[in-house]
């Protein structure tokens, strides 16, 4: 039957000694380097013994014993001290806590056997043998070699005396003395050597722990250099942070003030606009726009020059002047007092029909441009008023659809124009409002 064996060791050198003698008893080891390990392994694994060293990083061997025994899965598993503390104390205290004994590093391969044989891992024999019939009757012989020769013995001649001595006795009993010599230098020199094994042992398990215990030390400074590295990096990014929004905050009073500044100077610009509109600047203006249509268009106008028609609102403010585009006097033609041109219709209706919009997007989305004059308002079909700046500049844009008059919206893709952006109605601006009802006057 064969058995096996966990070693728990942090010394990879003490688990490969301790697995190369279970080796030689056919008892097959498996080692783990720490007591964490080893919990671990026991939770889904089965063993007929351990091997624990008392000094591992973590769990100690004597609290690995306690959680051990503590486990029902575990508490009949035989544990074994495999460390180089020794004294009747700790014997006594790892006895006390479940470990059936101590196997002292440099000196197991004397005492495995014996540990193995208590718990019935191997079989028992016998390590001494008795000593042969024949040595005892060497010893006897030699023994009785050293008494003094009968008194028959001087009938012998000394020659042959002293060879059947030298054979018979002398000579047995300085084998048997060098024999014995052989023995006791066998086992000092055994002696010996079990101590410098064992001191070899514990110094190279001591360079181990040196070895081990100065990478974690290297590992440490690393970890603790990135640490420092990293927070050097928080530190200047907060910095950043702090600067910019510093800076986000000042650039942002500046915009307030600038606002307030450009609010107050359309303010004051309205109010100007106001005390400058008269009735000779509008009839300039009429005259301009007269001048400025086809002859045709003029030629219509001409017998209505005389009788000019005035535009206000239902407070009686004049907003503006008209006069008839056609002999029907049906449509009318005319300029407000901030000096934009309108149309107005028989129902009322004051602006010219919107023509092709022009749009940035291809489903004549967002914003609106115009292929049209400053100063010119325009309606759509619900009567909402729009306008182009009178100060418009033309804009080189890339057009992406237009929308015609029949309200069909067509794809025009990265087609470069140049156009004036459209305005919703702004009565601050066009001094037309379209939610306030306009009365007509002539005179």
């Amino acid at each position: 039957m064969s058995y096996s064996a966990l070693i728990v060791d942090d010394s990879r050198l003490a688990c490969k000694v301790m697995a190369n003698m279970l080796d030689t008893f056919s008892i097959q080891s498996v080692a783990v380097h720490s007591a964490e390990q080893a919990l671990d392994f026991l939770k889904y694994n089965k063993t007929d013994i351990i091997f624990l060293d008392h000094n591992m990083p973590g769990m100690d061997g004597l609290e690995t014993i306690k959680v051990i025994k503590s486990n029902p899965l575990t508490a009949t598993v035989p544990v074994m001290m495999y460390t180089a503390k020794s004294g009747e104390v700790y014997v006594s205290q790892a006895r006390a806590l479940g470990a059936v004994d101590v196997l002292p590093k440099g000196m197991e391969k004397d005492f495995l056997r014996d540990a193995l044989e208590k718990l019935g891992l191997v079989n028992s024999g016998n390590s001494s043998k008795p000593a042969s019939t024949n040595q005892t009757k060497v010893v006897a012989e030699t023994e009785k070699a050293i008494e003094v020769p009968r008194e028959d013995t001087e009938k012998q001649s000394v020659q042959s005396l002293w060879q059947n001595f030298w054979q018979s006795r002398a000579e047995p009993f300085l084998s048997h003395q060098r024999s014995l010599q052989s023995e006791e230098l066998t086992q000092s020199t055994q002696k010996q050597t079990r101590f410098l094994v064992r001191e070899i042992h514990q110094t190279l398990e001591n360079f181990e722990h040196a070895l081990a215990a100065r990478m974690e030390s290297h590992d440490d400074f690393e970890q603790a250099q990135q640490e420092l590295t990293l927070r050097k990096q928080r530190q200047w990014l907060v910095a950043s942070g702090v600067c910019f929004a510093a800076f986000f905050m000042v650039l942002l009073g500046f915009i307030f003030v600038l606002h307030d500044t450009n609010k107050e100077l359309l303010i004051t610009q309205q109010a100007l606009n106001e005390r400058q509109t008269t009735l000779v600047e509008n009839l300039t203006n009429i005259e301009q726009k007269i001048a400025s249509l086809e002859p045709a268009q003029a030629r219509m106008l001409e017998p209505a020059t005389q009788n000019i028609i005035t535009l206000s609102n239902t407070k009686g403010d004049t907003v503006g002047e008209l006069l008839p585009a056609d002999n029907n006097q049906s449509i009318y033609q005319g300029s407000t007092n901030n000096g934009y041109y309108f149309e107005l219709d028989r129902v009322g209706e004051i602006g010219y029909p919107l023509p092709e919009r022009y749009y940035l997007t291809q489903n004549c989305q967002g914003d609106e441009f115009v292929n049209a004059k400053p100063a010119t308002m325009f309606k759509n079909d619900n009567a909402e008023i729009f306008f182009v700046h009178k100060q418009a500049q033309p804009i080189d844009v890339n057009i992406g659809s237009v929308l015609d008059e029949s309200g069909e919206c067509t794809p025009l893709p990265d087609k470069l124009m140049s156009l004036y952006q459209l305005q919703y109605n702004d009565s601050l601006e066009t001094g037309i409002d379209n939610n306030s009802e306009l009365h007509l006057s002539s005179h």
